[in-house]
């Protein structure tokens, strides 16, 4: 979800800067933009007497989300979790490639991917790429000359 609110957001806020005609209005449609994108979050913190406002809050979650599994390079192989399998032994921490399932692993990859994509080209270059065009395109387009439409002669 928080995924593709990301890239819609992404999405208009290139579009709304391509079509932004001076600094001014590229920098005042970027900072509107960038309040909609939090706009969640403000209205997250606004929330007083919310019940379940209590289960997204990090002093409940560190208690209760622990990690009992990890693909992180930090950790080592000889590491063992907390959590016991069916035969009673800890089970390892870290989970590498080759020990998954053949869909956990086409799943991994299908994330791995995504995540470049993202990382990459979506949350890096594209914001790039509309500041470069809204400042080369006045600079492409000022030599042509439309035909005039007016002149009958």
């Amino acid at each position: 979800m928080q995924f593709s609110s990301a890239i819609g957001v992404e999405t208009s806020n290139i579009g709304v800067l391509c079509c932004a005609l001076d600094p001014i209005n590229l920098v005042f449609n970027f900072i509107a933009l960038a309040i909609v994108a939090e706009f969640d979050n403000y209205v997250f913190e606004s929330l007083k007497s919310e019940s379940m406002k209590v289960l997204v809050e990090k002093k409940f979650y560190k208690r209760v989300i622990l990690i009992h599994h990890t693909t992180s390079k930090k950790c080592l192989l000889e590491e063992l979790s907390t959590v016991k399998d069916e035969n009673g032994d800890f089970r390892p921490l870290r989970i590498t490639f080759k020990s998954r399932r053949l869909l956990n692993k086409i799943l991994f990859s299908l994330y791995k991917f995504m995540r470049a994509f993202y990382v990459s080209l979506f949350y890096y270059f594209l914001p790039f790429s509309a500041i470069l065009l809204s400042a080369f395109l006045p600079i492409l387009t000022r030599f042509y000359v439309p035909p005039d439409c007016t002149n009958t002669n």
